[in-house]
């Protein structure tokens, strides 16, 4: 009887599984991501502000930080303070196109992706995001 052939992946896909802390006030947006991310079998944290963030004593094991900043630039300071508590992961901001923060070299490294974000926050509530 064939035996089927081992899949090199399989155990593979578990360690490539990365640790993710997810900042998104917008419930909507968190929970896509979340769910996305979750998808791909990461292993997704999610918060609600950059205040929740920085109470969760985890977060600094986090490989990735994935925060939006279309609130405002203030919540980029968490991640001063995750770094400061010894947080050593890549960043990754989401920001309205109009207000993209700089790359300093400190907060916002050369490593680290800023994304400006497709739509206008709840865009999709009054129908100019397109179909669901």
């Amino acid at each position: 009887m064939d035996q089927p052939a081992p899949n090199p992946s399989a155990g593979h896909e578990v360690d490539a599984a990365l640790a993710i802390a997810l900042v998104d006030p917008d419930d909507v947006s968190r929970r896509a991501l979340y769910l996305m991310l979750s998808g791909q079998r990461h292993r997704v944290r999610s918060y609600d502000s950059a205040a929740t963030l920085a109470e969760d004593p985890k977060a600094v094991e986090a490989d990735w930080l994935i925060i939006s900043v279309r609130a405002g630039v203030e919540s980029l300071a968490a991640v001063g303070r995750l770094r400061f508590r010894g947080w050593r992961g890549r960043l990754a901001v989401i920001a309205d196109a109009a207000a993209v923060p700089e790359r300093d070299g400190l907060m916002i490294g050369p490593r680290d992706l800023i994304l400006a974000h497709p739509v206008a926050p709840h865009a999709w509530r009054i129908g100019l995001s397109g179909p669901v």
